[in-house]
Protein backbone atom coordinates (compact mmCIF):
# COMPACT_ATOMS: atom_id res chain seq x y z
CA UNK A 1 0.00 0.00 0.00
CA UNK A 2 1.11 3.53 -0.94
CA UNK A 3 2.65 6.31 1.39
CA UNK A 4 -0.64 8.53 0.32
CA UNK A 5 -3.66 5.75 0.55
CA UNK A 6 -2.34 4.72 4.28
CA UNK A 7 -2.37 8.50 4.84
CA UNK A 8 -5.84 8.82 2.93
CA UNK A 9 -7.26 5.68 5.11
CA UNK A 10 -5.83 7.33 8.37
CA UNK A 11 -7.13 10.61 7.31
CA UNK A 12 -11.28 8.57 7.08
CA UNK A 13 -10.48 6.73 10.07
CA UNK A 14 -9.63 9.66 12.73
CA UNK A 15 -12.93 11.89 10.77
CA UNK A 16 -15.34 8.82 11.12
CA UNK A 17 -14.68 8.43 14.56
CA UNK A 18 -17.17 9.18 17.53
CA UNK A 19 -17.87 12.48 18.47
CA UNK A 20 -16.49 11.74 22.13
CA UNK A 21 -12.59 10.62 20.58
CA UNK A 22 -12.69 13.45 18.01
CA UNK A 23 -12.81 16.25 20.71
CA UNK A 24 -10.37 14.52 22.97
CA UNK A 25 -8.06 14.45 19.88
CA UNK A 26 -9.42 17.96 19.12
CA UNK A 27 -8.61 19.45 22.77
CA UNK A 28 -5.12 17.54 22.22
CA UNK A 29 -4.33 19.33 19.53
CA UNK A 30 -5.55 22.54 20.43
CA UNK A 31 -3.65 22.52 23.21
CA UNK A 32 -0.28 21.45 21.68
CA UNK A 33 -1.13 24.58 19.23
CA UNK A 34 -1.53 26.62 22.09
CA UNK A 35 2.00 26.07 24.13
CA UNK A 36 3.71 26.10 20.32
CA UNK A 37 2.14 29.43 19.79
CA UNK A 38 3.13 31.02 23.02
CA UNK A 39 6.78 29.69 23.07
CA UNK A 40 6.98 30.81 19.27
CA UNK A 41 5.74 34.36 20.69
CA UNK A 42 8.47 34.41 23.29
CA UNK A 43 11.50 33.46 20.83
CA UNK A 44 10.04 36.18 18.66
CA UNK A 45 9.76 39.14 21.62
CA UNK A 46 13.71 38.02 22.35
CA UNK A 47 14.52 38.49 19.23
CA UNK A 48 12.75 41.52 18.21
CA UNK A 49 12.60 43.59 21.75
CA UNK A 50 14.80 41.47 24.52
CA UNK A 51 14.45 38.92 27.10
CA UNK A 52 12.77 40.86 29.15
CA UNK A 53 9.88 41.40 26.73
CA UNK A 54 9.44 37.41 26.30
CA UNK A 55 8.59 37.38 29.35
CA UNK A 56 5.41 39.07 28.94
CA UNK A 57 3.82 36.56 26.61
CA UNK A 58 3.30 34.10 29.86
CA UNK A 59 1.54 36.66 31.37
CA UNK A 60 -0.47 37.67 28.26
CA UNK A 61 -1.19 33.43 28.02
CA UNK A 62 -2.29 33.21 31.41
CA UNK A 63 -4.73 36.34 31.48
CA UNK A 64 -6.22 35.10 27.73
CA UNK A 65 -6.80 31.94 28.84
CA UNK A 66 -8.55 32.63 31.83
CA UNK A 67 -10.71 35.27 30.27
CA UNK A 68 -11.79 32.95 27.70
CA UNK A 69 -13.15 30.58 30.50
CA UNK A 70 -14.47 33.66 32.63
CA UNK A 71 -16.06 34.68 28.97
CA UNK A 72 -17.49 31.38 28.45
CA UNK A 73 -19.27 31.69 31.76
CA UNK A 74 -20.52 35.84 31.73
CA UNK A 75 -22.62 34.91 28.34
CA UNK A 76 -24.50 31.63 30.19
CA UNK A 77 -23.73 29.19 27.83
CA UNK A 78 -24.77 25.63 29.41
CA UNK A 79 -23.04 23.46 27.45
CA UNK A 80 -25.39 21.10 25.96
CA UNK A 81 -24.51 18.02 27.10
CA UNK A 82 -23.17 15.53 24.66
CA UNK A 83 -24.99 12.65 25.80
CA UNK A 84 -24.07 8.97 24.96
CA UNK A 85 -21.06 7.41 23.44
CA UNK A 86 -21.77 8.86 19.97
CA UNK A 87 -22.62 12.41 21.47
CA UNK A 88 -26.13 12.63 19.49
CA UNK A 89 -28.84 14.67 20.08
CA UNK A 90 -29.56 18.63 19.84
CA UNK A 91 -27.04 19.60 22.83
CA UNK A 92 -24.75 17.59 21.60
CA UNK A 93 -24.58 19.31 17.97
CA UNK A 94 -24.76 22.98 19.50
CA UNK A 95 -21.98 22.34 21.42
CA UNK A 96 -20.04 21.05 18.43
CA UNK A 97 -20.49 23.42 16.11
CA UNK A 98 -19.50 26.65 19.34
CA UNK A 99 -16.28 24.49 19.54
CA UNK A 100 -15.59 23.98 15.68
CA UNK A 101 -16.34 27.76 15.74
CA UNK A 102 -14.27 28.80 18.55
CA UNK A 103 -11.23 26.90 16.82
CA UNK A 104 -11.64 28.12 13.58
CA UNK A 105 -11.59 31.71 15.11
CA UNK A 106 -8.46 30.85 17.31
CA UNK A 107 -6.89 29.75 13.62
CA UNK A 108 -7.55 33.25 12.05
CA UNK A 109 -7.09 35.32 15.32
CA UNK A 110 -3.32 33.30 15.93
CA UNK A 111 -1.86 34.67 12.54
CA UNK A 112 -3.69 38.47 12.59
CA UNK A 113 -3.38 39.25 15.89
CA UNK A 114 0.41 38.54 15.48
CA UNK A 115 0.72 39.94 12.51
CA UNK A 116 -1.00 42.94 13.71
CA UNK A 117 1.27 43.20 16.79
CA UNK A 118 3.93 43.09 14.59
CA UNK A 119 3.23 45.95 12.64
CA UNK A 120 2.79 47.58 15.61
CA UNK A 121 6.87 48.28 16.62
CA UNK A 122 7.07 50.05 20.00
CA UNK A 123 9.64 52.02 21.20
CA UNK A 124 10.65 50.99 24.93
CA UNK A 125 13.01 53.45 25.61
CA UNK A 126 10.70 56.36 24.85
CA UNK A 127 7.86 54.16 27.05
CA UNK A 128 9.43 55.04 29.86
CA UNK A 129 7.65 59.08 29.04
CA UNK A 130 5.43 58.97 26.31
CA UNK A 131 1.96 57.42 26.51
CA UNK A 132 2.13 56.73 22.92
CA UNK A 133 4.44 54.17 22.74
CA UNK A 134 3.26 52.89 26.41
CA UNK A 135 0.00 52.66 24.59
CA UNK A 136 1.42 50.23 21.71
CA UNK A 137 2.88 48.18 24.83
CA UNK A 138 -0.69 47.70 25.68
CA UNK A 139 -2.24 47.18 22.25
CA UNK A 140 0.36 44.41 21.65
CA UNK A 141 -0.40 42.97 25.35
CA UNK A 142 -4.46 43.03 24.12
CA UNK A 143 -3.99 41.91 20.48
CA UNK A 144 -1.89 38.97 21.15
CA UNK A 145 -4.15 37.64 24.40
CA UNK A 146 -7.17 37.55 21.73
CA UNK A 147 -5.99 33.83 20.76
CA UNK A 148 -5.77 32.42 24.45
CA UNK A 149 -8.95 33.92 24.76
CA UNK A 150 -9.83 31.54 22.20
CA UNK A 151 -8.16 28.79 23.38
CA UNK A 152 -9.20 29.03 26.97
CA UNK A 153 -12.87 29.18 25.99
CA UNK A 154 -12.32 26.05 23.65
CA UNK A 155 -11.34 24.03 26.65
CA UNK A 156 -14.18 25.55 28.90
CA UNK A 157 -16.60 24.72 26.46
CA UNK A 158 -15.60 21.14 26.13
CA UNK A 159 -15.37 20.56 30.04
CA UNK A 160 -19.07 22.15 30.53
CA UNK A 161 -20.38 19.99 27.59
CA UNK A 162 -18.80 16.71 28.86
CA UNK A 163 -18.51 17.39 32.34
CA UNK A 164 -19.04 13.37 32.48
CA UNK A 165 -15.93 12.46 30.66
CA UNK A 166 -14.00 15.50 32.05
CA UNK A 167 -10.79 13.42 32.98
CA UNK A 168 -10.15 12.53 29.64
CA UNK A 169 -10.54 15.88 28.29
CA UNK A 170 -7.71 17.04 31.23
CA UNK A 171 -5.66 14.30 29.72
CA UNK A 172 -5.79 15.26 26.25
CA UNK A 173 -5.16 18.62 27.41
CA UNK A 174 -2.38 18.04 29.72
CA UNK A 175 -0.67 15.83 26.55
CA UNK A 176 -1.14 17.89 24.35
CA UNK A 177 0.80 20.89 26.12
CA UNK A 178 3.49 18.21 26.94
CA UNK A 179 3.77 17.66 23.46
CA UNK A 180 3.86 21.76 22.10
CA UNK A 181 6.72 21.81 24.42
CA UNK A 182 8.48 19.26 22.79
CA UNK A 183 7.01 20.40 18.72
CA UNK A 184 8.89 24.20 19.53
CA UNK A 185 12.09 22.77 19.45
CA UNK A 186 11.53 21.08 16.59
CA UNK A 187 9.80 24.30 14.59
CA UNK A 188 12.48 26.39 15.97
CA UNK A 189 15.16 24.98 14.91
CA UNK A 190 13.70 24.38 11.23
CA UNK A 191 11.84 28.19 10.82
CA UNK A 192 12.07 29.98 14.16
CA UNK A 193 9.44 31.94 15.79
CA UNK A 194 7.67 32.68 12.78
CA UNK A 195 7.27 29.09 11.49
CA UNK A 196 5.65 28.38 15.07
CA UNK A 197 2.23 30.79 14.34
CA UNK A 198 1.94 28.64 10.74
CA UNK A 199 2.32 25.44 12.71
CA UNK A 200 0.10 26.62 15.63
CA UNK A 201 -2.56 27.58 13.23
CA UNK A 202 -2.73 24.58 11.00
CA UNK A 203 -3.03 22.37 13.69
CA UNK A 204 -6.15 25.04 15.36
CA UNK A 205 -7.76 24.10 11.77
CA UNK A 206 -7.22 20.75 12.09
CA UNK A 207 -9.24 20.58 15.41
CA UNK A 208 -11.91 22.60 13.92
CA UNK A 209 -12.38 20.04 11.47
CA UNK A 210 -12.46 17.64 14.22
CA UNK A 211 -14.87 18.94 16.68
CA UNK A 212 -17.40 19.12 13.55
CA UNK A 213 -17.09 17.02 10.41
CA UNK A 214 -19.57 19.62 7.92
CA UNK A 215 -22.19 18.10 6.63
CA UNK A 216 -23.10 21.27 4.37
CA UNK A 217 -20.90 23.33 2.51
CA UNK A 218 -21.78 26.55 4.44
CA UNK A 219 -20.83 24.73 7.82
CA UNK A 220 -17.29 24.52 6.22
CA UNK A 221 -17.03 28.13 5.51
CA UNK A 222 -15.56 29.98 8.49
CA UNK A 223 -13.10 26.57 8.96
CA UNK A 224 -12.28 26.80 5.17
CA UNK A 225 -11.71 30.84 5.73
CA UNK A 226 -9.36 30.09 7.91
CA UNK A 227 -7.19 27.79 5.90
CA UNK A 228 -7.08 30.71 2.94
CA UNK A 229 -5.73 32.66 6.10
CA UNK A 230 -3.32 30.61 6.93
CA UNK A 231 -2.20 29.87 3.25
CA UNK A 232 -1.94 33.57 2.55
CA UNK A 233 0.14 34.22 5.08
CA UNK A 234 2.50 31.53 4.38
CA UNK A 235 3.02 31.91 1.05
CA UNK A 236 2.55 35.55 -0.19
CA UNK A 237 5.95 37.26 -0.76
CA UNK A 238 6.66 40.38 1.44
CA UNK A 239 7.90 38.52 4.62
CA UNK A 240 4.52 39.52 6.36
CA UNK A 241 5.37 36.82 9.52
CA UNK A 242 9.20 38.29 9.98
CA UNK A 243 9.47 39.99 13.25
CA UNK A 244 10.42 43.40 12.97
CA UNK A 245 13.57 44.06 15.42
CA UNK A 246 14.04 46.94 17.54
CA UNK A 247 16.71 49.76 16.29
CA UNK A 248 18.08 49.41 19.55
CA UNK A 249 18.99 45.31 18.72
CA UNK A 250 22.70 44.63 17.58
CA UNK A 251 21.00 43.17 14.34
CA UNK A 252 19.66 46.73 13.73
CA UNK A 253 22.85 48.25 14.34
CA UNK A 254 24.83 46.28 12.12
CA UNK A 255 22.59 46.46 9.02
CA UNK A 256 22.66 50.26 9.57
CA UNK A 257 25.92 50.07 8.32
CA UNK A 258 26.97 50.93 4.29
CA UNK A 259 25.94 47.94 2.56
CA UNK A 260 24.40 45.74 5.56
CA UNK A 261 23.02 42.66 4.52
CA UNK A 262 21.57 39.52 6.07
CA UNK A 263 24.29 36.54 4.24
CA UNK A 264 22.48 33.51 6.63
CA UNK A 265 20.17 32.92 9.07
CA UNK A 266 20.33 30.09 11.25
CA UNK A 267 17.97 28.93 13.99
CA UNK A 268 17.46 27.01 16.58
CA UNK A 269 15.87 26.76 20.29
CA UNK A 270 18.59 28.51 22.18
CA UNK A 271 18.38 31.41 19.47
CA UNK A 272 19.09 32.57 15.97
CA UNK A 273 22.32 33.56 14.37
CA UNK A 274 22.49 36.09 11.45
CA UNK A 275 25.40 36.14 9.57
CA UNK A 276 25.94 39.70 8.29
CA UNK A 277 27.94 41.45 5.52
CA UNK A 278 28.56 45.34 5.58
Amino acid sequence: MSFFATARNSFIIVFMATRPLRTYLAIYLVSTGTLTYEIGLMNLFSLAQGYHFAFMVISIALMGIGAGGAVLMATGWSGGQQGGEGGGGEGGEGAARLLSVLAALLCAASVLCYMAANALLFDPVKAAWSRSEFGKILAQYLMLSIPFVFSGAIVSAAIRAMSERVHRLYLADMVGAGTGCVLILLVLTVSGGEGAVIVAAFLFFTAALLFRTPSRLIEAALPASALILLALAAFLPGNWLEARVSPYRDLSAALNFPGGRVLETVHSPSGRLDVVES
